[in-house]
């Protein structure tokens, strides 16, 4: 079964349209998984929920069909989603719900019912196609909760009208790809990796560089996905390409913003609660024009109050939180602005630092034992094809090739350069002494080994 780093390594590797600071707890959250230590019954348990989800009927408000598009958005979800507790939501599942929907003819409209930090690239175009297709036969609206970026964003612009809580955040208009290149970390272990292929741009893996060439190849690849995004968002909201191409910088806007730019067409509002609870969203009667870009739209009176009592609030809150983070990480700016965009607290931030740490212990002591263990390889290979040339001369009866006494007398000032290096190394805090003078000393030990070889005495 795979591990969590192999999931998070094949994860990395996929095309995606997602928030960046999502995307990072997404791969912390895969990297500690353990599904080897997960029993049959919680497996089969996980399986059977995200079968669940997948089949789940399409829910109905009135004659309004809502069709969720929550979390990762993935072609199909894997079972340990559910296992993780990570949200999700595949898009064979929304194009089915949809079919059904139109098929419906109790249904007048459908409402998508967004928040996502967007997903993988994978089904996404052909559902945005089935989105605006389906806007053509019933009137399709995207309601925001407060998160529509990347791919739920190329999604929610292709329904007819979208609508946000003044605070959601929307866009992130873009497509990114993760490599990793460990040639130089295979290197520095002594392993050489060649790459056999029948073209410049075929296999590659563990070990082998990336070769510029291939970088270019897939950076077109990337690039002819955002156009597909950039066309998207172009014709499902009726703006300009160059326009859209422009906000194609991965960053997100709030719903205000949003509004201003064309992006979405209005701000919802939280209507009180009827008898089930359930809080539906709705415009308030006395809506207030406001201008932007797109033209006049109408909003929910009262939301620039709010929205201006957000910022300021969020503003201090952001100021107090970035204070706390380098009064504890004084000597980790770095990672204590980093923890502060991820909008973590102290608390969680010494969660992550620890783990971070732990991490990089492993990841030394690993290689300290990977290195330990190859120079005693080497070593035992040495000692063992010493071994058999003396049993060979013992066999055909042949004289040493140095006299002993000469190998004792010179063989001593090697043996003793050999071992004062080795000590001088140990002192420095050289961790493999002999594989060092090996390698950066190599006639020391040749010296050493001849001396040895002839007979000098190593005690």
């Amino acid at each position: 079964m795979a591990t969590g780093k192999q999931i998070q390594a094949a994860s990395l590797g996929e095309w995606w349209a997602m928030d960046p600071r999502r995307m990072e707890t997404l791969s912390e959250t895969l990297a500690g998984v353990d599904l080897a230590a997960m029993d049959a019954d919680s497996v089969a348990a996980a399986k059977a929920e995200v079968r669940r989800a997948a089949d789940a009927p399409l829910e109905r408000r009135g004659a309004t069909a809502v069709v969720p598009i929550a979390g990762i958005i993935l072609k199909e979800v894997p079972w340990y989603f559910a296992r993780l507790g990570i949200a999700a939501t595949g898009t064979r599942t929304v194009e089915r719900l949809l079919g059904e929907a139109l098929a419906d003819e109790t249904i007048a409209d459908i409402e998508l019912a967004v928040e996502s930090p967007g997903g993988t690239v994978s089904g996404v175009q052909a559902l945005a196609d089935v989105v605006h297709a389906a806007n053509a036969q019933k009137p399709v609206v995207a309601r925001v909760e407060d998160l529509a970026a990347s791919a739920a964003y190329w999604l929610a612009a292709q329904a007819g009208r979208i609508t946000a809580n003044p605070t959601a955040l929307i866009g992130s208009i873009g497509v990114f790809v993760v490599w990793y290149d460990f040639s130089k970390a295979f290197e520095d272990f002594g392993f050489k990796a060649h790459l056999i292929s029948s073209g410049a741009l075929k296999g590659g893996g563990a070990g082998v560089p990336i070769s510029e060439e291939k970088i270019a190849a897939e950076q077109k690849l990337i690039d002819e996905l955002a156009d597909l995004f950039v066309a998207a968002v172009a014709r499902g909201r009726g703006l300009n390409e160059t326009k859209v191409r422009s906000w194609a910088t991965g960053q997100v806007w709030l719903a205000a913003e949003a509004v201003n730019k064309g992006l979405i067409d209005g701000l919802d509002r939280f209507a009180s609660a009827g008898p089930d609870n359930t809080g539906d969203l709705e415009m308030a009667d006395n809506a207030q024009p406001i201008k932007g870009e797109a033209g006049e739209l109408r909003v929910a009176k009262g939301f620039g109050e709010d929205l201006a009592r957000a910022k300021a609030e969020g503003a201090q809150e952001a100021t107090g939180r970035l204070k706390a983070l380098e009064a504890a990480f004084g000597d980790d700016p770095a990672f204590a602005r980093a923890m502060w965009e991820q909008g973590k607290t102290v608390e969680q931030a010494t969660t992550s630092h620890y783990a971070v740490v732990v991490k990089k212990l492993g990841e030394v002591q690993a290689a300290l034992t990977a290195a330990t263990a190859q120079y005693a390889e080497e070593l035992q290979a040495k000692t063992t094809e010493l071994e058999e040339l003396k049993a060979g001369l013992a066999r055909t009866g042949t004289e040493a090739l140095v006299d002993t006494k000469d190998a004792q007398a010179g063989g001593g000032d090697a043996v003793t350069a050999y071992k004062a290096k080795i000590e001088e190394l140990v002192q420095a805090g050289d961790p493999v002494p002999e594989r060092t003078v090996a390698k950066k000393f190599p006639a020391i030990q040749a010296a050493y080994l001849a001396a040895v070889n002839a007979g000098a005495q190593v005690g």
